[in-house]
């Protein structure tokens, strides 16, 4: 009994083969970008423990601008491998923030500690005793990662931001007073 071999399944095997490889490159690409700190410490002999800050959106940010890669549907595959390494690889850090509305307009504040919420901030909304020209976001140390973030949110909603340090002493990591 001899079976034949269309061209056809020849192709779709080389189609499912070169997806195959392209998803386990790009998995190795992510899980070298979590490990790379990790490895570098082992290499140092450094007790000093590395944090990883690169979030699963900034990895897929990274992988798609990668000129070299290109891949038409296996992303959802990828992103749900990434979610596994992401939730596994480094210990999340409770962060608290302060939303100070000093606009004038109301719920600018409110809108803002919503969207933080969502990112898994802890935030908290008061108005601010005076009106003030453009918006500042102070940042403790451990809150540094979330810079970009913040940044892109209030891009279309503020003329200027100016970024400062926050005082590890302050109650809240992060501090964004939004003025107008």
């Amino acid at each position: 009994m001899s079976q034949t071999i269309s061209i056809r399944q020849i192709i779709l095997f080389l189609i499912y083969l070169l997806l195959f490889v392209a998803v386990c490159y790009f998995l190795y690409i992510a899980i070298m970008k979590v490990a790379q700190p990790l490895l570098l410490q082992k290499q140092n002999k450094s007790k000093t423990p590395v944090s990883v800050d690169k979030s699963l959106d900034e990895v897929m940010e990274y992988l798609t601008k990668r000129e070299d890669l290109t891949l038409s549907s296996p992303s959802a595959t990828l992103t749900k491998e990434a979610n596994k390494i992401s939730s596994s690889s480094a210990e999340k850090v409770a962060i608290s923030a302060e939303v100070v509305n000093s606009s004038g307009v109301a719920g600018v504040a409110t809108a803002l500690a919503d969207e933080l919420k969502s990112l898994g901030i802890t935030a908290s909304v008061r108005n601010g005793t005076t009106i003030t020209e453009g918006t500042v976001v102070a940042l403790k140390t451990k809150a540094a990662s979330y810079k970009d973030t913040i940044a892109a949110k209030l891009s279309s909603d503020s003329a200027t931001i100016r970024f400062e340090d926050l005082s590890d002493d302050e109650e809240f990591d992060i501090r964004i007073t939004i003025g107008k």
